[in-house]
């Protein structure tokens, strides 16, 4: 097993999403005036052809012989496709707790040299990501995404956490993952783990990188997403699945995090951009 998945505090959670192999142009998300803002991981080979990824402070231009890797993160990127490419791409979530990538405690490299190993196994993990799923398939796949991902990763990567503090709070963590629909009171889940509330709530922001209420949306804001593809509910019953009674104003946090309405992100959500 990789000693990624031997980590004493953490399991990591490799979730492979979409993938998916194809010849794209200048339409490829509207020639770089898409904005788009991921909480998914790009993972980005090209067989021929060039594109430009644009980031706040910086422009990756993207070539063959190399893989990318391009964290979900607060980022906000445009993708332009210069001429015509060949471009083998996997969506996927590296978490060490749902919500919380690994990647929200270091910066990986943006390219790492690609190998005719890696170059073979990639289309092969695309093919059975798009396979009818079954758990030999699941194992393969996330047993070749440990070997994409792994030289992005540093010798000594469990080192930048602080993996007993991250323990320590682990039951908080897991607490506010069993209860998105339940409103958040600090005292309560300080007991959990016999601390100060106001101890745990500077702990967990140093730890996670954001405050237990903001964590609490951002889990939230996820499973809304995911039940905004169930056309069977409505939006007020998407809200109160996700803690919210007051539907407009789920509707106002949702429109403030994502752009869109949530009734807007629910006709959207069948496109998925590579």
């Amino acid at each position: 097993m990789s000693p990624l998945l031997e980590h004493p505090f953490i399991n990591l959670q490799w979730i492979p999403l979409h993938a998916a192999s194809g010849i794209y142009d200048s339409t490829w998300a509207k020639n770089g005036n898409l904005l788009i803002q991921d909480d998914f991981d790009r993972l980005y080979l090209l067989d021929f052809g060039s594109a430009r990824v644009y980031e706040p402070h910086a422009e990756i231009v993207l070539h063959p012989g190399e893989f990318y890797l391009f964290p979900g993160n607060h980022l906000v990127r445009r993708y332009r496709c210069i001429g015509q490419m060949k471009l083998h791409w996997i969506h996927l979530r590296l978490e060490i707790a749902p919500g919380l990538s690994l990647f929200s405690f270091f910066t990986p490299p943006v390219k790492t040299p690609a190998t005719r190993y890696t170059i073979a196994l990639m289309p092969k993990i695309i093919q059975l990501m798009n396979a009818p799923p079954s758990p030999r398939h699941l194992a393969t796949i996330q047993k070749g995404l440990v070997e994409l991902i792994e030289p992005f990763l540093p010798e000594s990567w469990e080192q930048l956490m602080n993996s007993h503090q991250l323990h320590r709070i682990m039951p908080v963590i897991q607490y506010l993952q069993e209860h998105l629909d339940r409103a958040l009171h600090l005292p309560s889940l300080a007991k959990l783990v016999n601390l100060n509330p106001v101890y745990l709530s500077n702990l967990f922001t140093q730890v996670v990188g954001q405050s237990p209420r903001r964590y609490q949306r951002q889990l939230r804001m996820r499973k809304a997403r995911i039940l905004l593809t169930n056309l069977n509910l409505t939006i007020a019953e998407v809200a109160e699945l996700c803690g919210y009674q007051d539907p407009l104003y789920f509707s106002r946090v949702f429109r403030n995090i994502h752009g869109v309405s949530p009734s807007t992100y629910r006709k959207r959500a069948s496109v998925i951009e590579p």
